[in-house]
């Protein structure tokens, strides 16, 4: 019976600096075994302690994994060597033009909004009363904001 079971096993080979993902059954609290990754990694082995037991650290930042591995929970990494890449998105042409329009370049019916006429009043200026009632709620709002309370007491 043992040998019908074993007939189609193979012993899993690993040599120092495979590339490596660990088997991790646990399922996080509060997520489900469907959506969960049970494959983490990439890891790479750094030491072989014996044919079933393994030292890895991780390939992203090189942190040593504190405890040894058994190798019934590794599989095999794949490095993608000519990986595609994103092309290098085009230069910004519009970016590198001067923001600033010499006088020739300016159209003949272009209006600058900047430059207040001297004739108009200015609303900020003029005292508007409507101005005055939001200027007196902003002050409210700063006193109820700058009033504290201590245990119920207003300081």
């Amino acid at each position: 019976m043992v040998t019908t079971a074993n007939r189609k096993t193979h012993e899993l080979q690993f040599a120092v600096g495979d590339i490596v993902y660990i088997y991790r059954p646990v399922v996080t609290p509060g997520k489900h075994r469907k959506f969960m990754r049970p494959w983490i990694g990439p890891y790479y082995i750094t030491q072989k302690l014996s044919d079933i037991h393994v030292k890895i650290r991780r390939k992203s930042d090189g942190k040593l994994v504190k405890n040894r591995v058994h190798v019934n929970r590794l599989k095999h990494g794949f490095l993608w060597h000519d990986r595609p890449q994103d092309p290098e998105p085009p230069p910004n042409v519009d970016a590198t033009e001067p923001a600033i329009l010499a006088d020739e370049e300016i159209p003949p019916n272009f209006v600058d909004n900047t430059e207040i006429p001297q004739g108009v009043d200015n609303v900020s200026q003029n005292g508007d009363p409507q101005n005055d009632s939001i200027s007196e709620k902003l002050y409210e709002v700063e006193k109820i904001l700058r009033k504290k309370f201590f245990d119920g007491i207003t300081e």
